[in-house]
């Protein structure tokens, strides 16, 4: 198992999975409730679903 790190465009910082989960939670605007974004790759996946960056 892997320690990902994830770079956040907001604050510049390096933030663990964990913390990207708790921000996307947050950062979820109320008309796109059932979506977010993976900080990764940008992609657009269901609320529910882990970030799965294919490239």
């Amino acid at each position: 198992m892997t320690n990902t790190n994830y770079f956040s465009v907001n604050t510049g910082q390096q933030i663990s999975e964990a913390q990207v989960l708790t921000l996307m939670g947050q950062n979820r605007s109320s008309e796109f409730e059932s979506v977010t974004e993976c900080l990764e790759c940008g992609k657009i996946i269901e609320a529910y679903e882990s970030c799965d960056c294919e490239y």
